[in-house]
């Protein structure tokens, strides 16, 4: 992922710092508010949740074959203002997930026409291949037809002799 995590807690990775790879590359693109920070969690890494070991590793092998990354994340809650209660730290979290979730919605929805349009390209592909032997077979088709015919013009003139 390119940073460092822990995952003391057992479900979760806590992200502790963010200074390369993927998580780094998403930061860079997006703006502020969208940023992975330290303090915030991984919940999931491609639907897969509740063990942060095998979190962790998923994360460096599909980095390493670069590989679509979706992770689940709750951002660190906002710092509260002297003024704010506990009530304003749990709107807080809230909105911190409702952000985090929403980021993730963006990289799913994107992904999932990333994937939409290599499927669709592949049809295409495949539709012109298609194309291309069927003209391929008319042609050797017309050619046997051809030879067929001179062969019994062939015939004819001989039975004329």
């Amino acid at each position: 992922v390119g940073g460092e995590v822990d995952w003391a807690d057992g479900r979760t990775l806590y992200i502790k710092g963010v200074y390369s790879g993927a998580v780094y590359e998403w930061n860079k693109l997006r703006p502020p508010e969208y940023a992975v920070a330290p303090g915030a969690r991984i919940l999931a890494v491609n639907g897969y949740a509740d063990n942060p070991e095998t979190m962790a590793s998923l994360c460096r092998e599909l980095c390493a074959a670069h590989a679509v990354l979706q992770l689940k994340i709750r951002g660190p809650p906002l710092p509260p203002a002297a003024s704010q209660g506990q009530e304003k730290d749990k709107d807080n979290e809230t909105e911190s997930k409702g952000r985090a979730d929403k980021s993730t919605e963006r990289v799913q929805k994107k992904d999932r026409k990333e994937r939409d349009d290599i499927d669709k390209d592949k049809k295409e592909k495949t539709k012109k291949k298609d194309k291309k032997e069927k003209e391929k077979k008319q042609k050797v088709k017309e050619k046997e037809k051809e030879k067929g015919e001179k062969g019994k013009d062939k015939d004819k003139d001989k039975d004329k002799d």
